[in-house]
C-alpha cells in the first residue's frame, strides 16, 4: 500500500520552501537582501528572520530522507534499470534542460539585478550566458545532488550483490540489531553524528547549497534505516519526547545564532544547528504516520503538482520581486503578493507545461500526458 504519509511531508515540505523563499530575497538577517529597501540589520527579531532560522537547517535534509525511503519502496517494483531511467527522467532532465527551457528566466533576473553592474564590460557573452544559466540552477540543485545520490546508491546494491549480501540481506540484519541488539537510541545517536560530521566535508565552497556530505548519508539513512517499519514505529512512538527535544534544541540553536550567516558553512557545521535539525526530522518522520496518513482529493493533485510548484516557483517569485522593485510597498503587501503568486502562478504555469509536449518532460520530467492527471 502506498505510504500517503511521505506524499503528504514531501508537498508539506515543499511548502515551507516556497515560503522561504518569500521572505529570503528581501531579508536582511542572516544574508544580504537581493532586492533592497531595508535598513541593516541591527539585532531586531522578526517573525521573517525566525521562520528562515526555524526551516533551513532541516527543511532540505528531511526531503532527501524521504526521497531515500522512497527509492527503497521504488526499488521494490522496479528493476534497477528501470528506477535509474525514472531518475534521469524525473530528476536529471528537469535539473538541466529545465533550466535552458525556464530557469534562465530568474537566472536573468539575478543577472539584471546583482551581476550586470558589478561586471566589466570587456566580459565575452557566452560567458554571460552562462553566468544567467547558472543563477539560473535556483532550487534545482536538490535534483542534482539526489540524482549523484541515487548512483551511489546503484553503486552499493551492485557491490552488496557481488558480495552476496543483497537488499533483503542488509535490512534484515539491521532490523535484527535493532530488535535484539544495539539500543534504538545509540543507532540515533549515531546517525546524528553521521550527519553533523558530514555537514563539514564535500560541501561547495561557495553554494552551500550543495552541502553533499550531510544530503547524500541522509538519503541512504532513509533508503536503509529509515524505510525500516520497527525504526519507524519506534520513532512513531517517541513524537511526544521527540517534540519537546525539538523545541528545547530549536530555541537554543536560535538565541544562539540569530543574526549569523545562517548559510555559510561555519554555521550549517555546527552542532547545536544538526541536533536541532535531526531532531526535528525524527519528529516530522514520527508524526507523518500518526497524523499524516491519508489521502483525498487536495493531498492527490498536491502530490502530482508539487514537484512543479518546486521547479516553478523560484524564476516566478524573482520575477515579481524584479516587477515590485522600487514600488516602495509595505513589506507585508510585497510578501502576500509574492506567497499568492509563489503558489498560485506556479500551480497555473505546471498546469499549462504539463500539457506542452517538449516542455513537459524539459521542465517538469514527464515524458507523455497521463489520462488520470
Amino acid at each position: 500500500m502506498r505510504k500517503h504519509y511521505l506524499d503528504n511531508i514531501r508537498f508539506l515540505t515543499i511548502f515551507f520552501v516556497v515560503i522561504f523563499h518569500v521572505y529570503f530575497y528581501y531579508n536582511n538577517i542572516g544574508t544580504e537582501a537581493m532586492f533592497t529597501g531595508l535598513k541593516p540589520y541591527e539585532g531586531a527579531v522578526t517573525f521573517a528572520g525566525i521562520y528562515q532560522y526555524f526551516v533551513y537547517p532541516w527543511f532540505m535534509l528531511l526531503l532527501f530522507v524521504v526521497a531515500g525511503i522512497s527509492a527503497r519502496y521504488a526499488l521494490e517494483k522496479r528493476t534497477e534499470r528501470q528506477f535509474l531511467k525514472e531518475r534521469v527522467d524525473k530528476i536529471l532532465a528537469p535539473s538541466t534542460l529545465g533550466v535552458l527551457a525556464f530557469g534562465w528566466i530568474g537566472g536573468y533576473v539575478i543577472y539584471l539585478h546583482t551581476a550586470r553592474g558589478n561586471m566589466p564590460e570587456s566580459v565575452p557573452a557566452f560567458v554571460r550566458v552562462i553566468i544567467i544559466l547558472c543563477c539560473g540552477i535556483g532550487a534545482l540543485w536538490f535534483c542534482h545532488v539526489l540524482f549523484v545520490a541515487a548512483l551511489i546508491l546503484l553503486l552499493f546494491r551492485k557491490i552488496a550483490g557481488k558480495c552476496s549480501a543483497d537488499d533483503e540481506k542488509i535490512c534484515g540484519w539491521i532490523d535484527q540489531k535493532l530488535s535484539h541488539g544495539i539500543p534504538f537510541v545509540i543507532v540515533m545517536a549515531a546517525v546524528y553524528f553521521i550527519f553533523w560530521g558530514g555537514s563539514h566535508i564535500l560541501n561547495m565552497p561557495l553554494i552551500t547549497s550543495y552541502r553533499n556530505g550531510i544530503y547524500i548519508p541522509a538519503f541512504l539513512a532513509g533508503y536503509y534505516l529509515f524505510s525500516n517499519e520497527n525504526v519507524m514505529e519506534k520513532i512513531k512512538n517517541a513524537v511526544l519526547p521527540l517534540g519537546i527535544c525539538a523545541a528545547v534544541s530549536g530555541i537554543f540553536y536560535i538565541v544562539r545564532c540569530y543574526g549569523m550567516a545562517y548559510t555559510d558553512k561555519d554555521v550549517l557545521s555546527r552542532w547545536d544547528l544538526n541536533l536541532y535539525a535531526f531532531f526535528m526530522v525524527l519528529l516530522v518522520l514520527g508524526a507523518g504516520p500518526k497524523w499524516l496518513d491519508f489521502s483525498n482529493n487536495f493531498t492527490n493533485y498536491m502530490r502530482k503538482c508539487c514537484f512543479g510548484i518546486y521547479v516553478l516557483h523560484i524564476p516566478v517569485l524573482l520575477v515579481i520581486n524584479y516587477l515590485l522593485a522600487g514600488k516602495e510597498l509595505p513589506l507585508t503587501v510585497v510578501y502576500g503578493i509574492e506567497l499568492v503568486g509563489g503558489f498560485v502562478v506556479s500551480i497555473l504555469l505546471y498546469e499549462v507545461i504539463r500539457r506542452i509536449p517538449v516542455l513537459r518532460y524539459w521542465i517538469l520530467g514527464i515524458r507523455k500526458q497521463r489520462n488520470n492527471v
